[in-house]
Order: structure tokens, then C-alpha cells, then sequence
């Protein structure tokens, strides 16, 4: 997963979207947040949202096809919300202050924790990373010379984890704008490995 991600205004999935399996200790991404990615904040409810940059979802298989089945013959269609049982991701939002900030987002046993991490420059390479513990998610975020509100280039949170192993093994997951709302106008994003 690596290129330029674009959401269109009005969406909430980003372009080009393909589905890849992960296998891996870690995932790490070198992040260019577009100018367009700012967005005015209207209040709690908008700040509140968290958008996603890119993750992973561990999903335990047989929920996965227990679901998808039961999707199937109620609607015709797989919701594909799994990622709410086990996952990790980066996740980002605009607060009043027009400033963009990166944030610990994650489902452990359907459980969501979000933690703040640290306010992003536009159009500067961050290294974001996430590390798995056999029961946490570790967050790293690395800006050269710079974390707004931090006197460190990086800043580490942990969050909890529900499935267990060294490695995680499921899905990647993509940019994406939401929460309940979609994205105001079209919105760019850059990642690229390390």
C-alpha cells in the first residue's frame, strides 16, 4: 500500500483501494498529508471523528465468515465491519484551531481506544509506524526536528491489542474519511515505505 490516496468530496473510501493480506510485525509509512486534508472543525462532533490514514485488521476468520454469510443472505451484501473487533490504524483529524493531528485508533475485543499522539505539519514526511506487542499496538510517530507540543522528534502510545502472537495477520486498511461524516471536498495523501 503505498502511492497517493485521493477521496472524493462527499466519500468516506479513498482511490485506488485494493485488498492486501499482512503478515507482519510491524507496518511503517512514510505519510505527506496534501494541504487538502485541513478541514474547518464545527465543533466536538467534528473533532470527535477520527479519519484513517492506513492499519491493519485482525480479524478472527470464523467471525469473519460467520458474519459475511449471515451479511449475505439478510442484504445481499458483506457490510465489512470486522475491523471493529480487532484492529489498529493511524488515525488523523482537523481541531478548531485548523491544526491536523495524528492519533492511536484501535479495537481490541470490539473495544475502541483513540489517543491522541502529536499536531502534524502539511506537505513534511512523517514515519508513522505500528508495532505489535503480543497484547498492545505501539504507536510511533517521527517527525525530523519537529512534534508540535513535544521537545522530541518522536512520540510513542500504546494502546490495547485482543489478538494474540508475535505478528499480526489479517487485512490493510485504507485512507479513509469518517466517522459519520464524509470528506467536505476532495482530499490527498501520500505514503510510501521507509
Amino acid at each position: 500500500m503505498t502511492g497517493t490516496f485521493t477521496i472524493d468530496a462527499g466519500s468516506h473510501f479513498c482511490r485506488p483501494r485494493f485488498p492486501f493480506l499482512l503478515w507482519s510485525k510491524e507496518m511503517v509509512r512514510i505519510v505527506r498529508f496534501d494541504t487538502t486534508c485541513l478541514y474547518p472543525a464545527t465543533g466536538t462532533e467534528t473533532e470527535e471523528n477520527l479519519n484513517k490514514v492506513f492499519g491493519f485488521g485482525e480479524p478472527s476468520f470464523l467471525k469473519v465468515m460467520a458474519q459475511a454469510v449471515k451479511d449475505l443472505l439478510t442484504s445481499g451484501k458483506v457490510a465489512g465491519e470486522w475491523h471493529h473487533e480487532a484492529s489498529a490504524r493511524i488515525g488523523w483529524n482537523c481541531n478548531a484551531k485548523g491544526e491536523l493531528w495524528l492519533h492511536g485508533y484501535s479495537y481490541a475485543t470490539g473495544k475502541r481506544e483513540m489517543m491522541p499522539v502529536c499536531a502534524v505539519p502539511v506537505n513534511t514526511d512523517i514515519l508513522c509506524s505500528i508495532r505489535i506487542s503480543s497484547d498492545h499496538y505501539v504507536f510511533d510517530v517521527t517527525i525530523k526536528g519537529y512534534a508540535a507540543g513535544y521537545n522530541q522528534e518522536t512520540v510513542t502510545i500504546v494502546t490495547n491489542r485482543s489478538a494474540k502472537g508475535k505478528r499480526a495477520f489479517g487485512f490493510g486498511l485504507f485512507f479513509y474519511f469518517g466517522g459519520g461524516h464524509s470528506a467536505p471536498h476532495q482530499m490527498q495523501v501520500s505514503l510510501r515505505r521507509p
